[in-house]
């Protein structure tokens, strides 16, 4: 996330996002995302594969329970 706000949706868990944050997900999953704002948002999207033996889900956020809101992992 470089500027302003996002909200991302991944399965029905979402995330709010502001500057500094990221997302790593599987790109297979139902997902999408909005400017909750009225103001510009820029992000840099990556898509990337990776082998099956990896494990990138260990360096991602995940949602608090009962929030709905990303959280540090």
């Amino acid at each position: 996330m470089l500027e302003g706000h996002l909200e991302y949706e991944v399965e029905g868990q979402r995330f709010m996002f502001e500057p500094g944050d990221s997302l790593l997900f599987v790109s297979r999953l139902l997902h999408r995302w909005r400017n909750p704002g009225k103001t510009p948002t820029r992000v840099l999207l990556v898509l990337s594969g990776f082998e099956q033996d990896e494990h990138p889900s260990e360096y991602h956020r995940t949602a608090e329970k009962g929030e709905g809101e990303a959280g540090d992992n």
